[in-house]
């Protein structure tokens, strides 16, 4: 039996392969882009308060707190500074990567015997 109204329409989207294709990279630049950038800002972090045991607590408030903004009042806030350009999205996706990365991050350093020798200086 045929479908009369089929959930994908094959034929729009061989009409549209090029436009799917941009988005789809794009897509994925912009996250790449995010989870880079949030690893630089996330990694100094964990290594602080790994090392400063007091900051971590701080640090995971912080990151918690912009990872439960939601993304539409994110942009509400940042559209008046930022404009609706890509560092608008940047800077609302890097703000989600945070929390994970960050805890992450410090879940595997506290994975790390006391006994290994840091490059503290310690």
């Amino acid at each position: 039996m045929a479908v009369a109204d089929p959930w994908i329409r094959w034929d729009w989207v061989r009409r549209h392969g090029h436009d799917i294709e941009a988005a789809a990279r794009q897509h994925v630049e912009l996250t790449a882009v995010a989870v880079a950038i949030g690893l630089l800002i996330s990694f100094p972090l964990a290594l602080g308060a790994r090392r400063w045991r007091f900051l971590e607590a701080p640090i995971l408030g912080v990151a918690g707190v912009l990872y439960t903004i939601p993304s539409l009042a994110l942009f509400a806030l940042l559209v008046p500074w930022t404009g609706l350009t890509r560092v608008t999205a940047e800077v609302g996706l890097v703000s989600y990567t945070l929390l994970i990365l960050y805890r992450n991050t410090l879940e595997g350093l506290r994975g790390v015997s006391e006994d290994v020798p840091s490059s503290f200086g310690d």
